[in-house]
């Protein structure tokens, strides 16, 4: 059920790491051309094969250094409002 996977996709963007830096991106596939090409990276397994739909979950090392700024940036005026108001 496309609506079911789509509200667990929410879910999981939402949950927290260690860091709460969510450099992970979740792609829903349905497309039958991106689908069977997502079935050549996964060595034409059965599974993918007769998927209708496959979630791929991507890490995106890239995004650490912003992500870890915004956040520092967030807390240091969190900080300035405690001890400045």
């Amino acid at each position: 059920d496309s609506d079911k996977v789509k509200k667990c996709i929410i879910n999981a963007t939402l949950a927290p790491n260690s860091s709460n830096l969510q450099t992970w991106e979740f792609y829903h596939v349905t497309n039958k051309t991106v689908l069977d090409s997502i079935t050549k990276a996964c060595f034409n397994q059965n599974a993918a094969k007769t998927a209708n739909q496959i979630v791929v979950f991507v890490v995106r090392k890239d995004l650490w250094r912003k992500r870890a700024k915004n956040q520092s940036i967030k807390h240091r005026k969190k900080f300035e409002l405690l001890i400045f108001h």
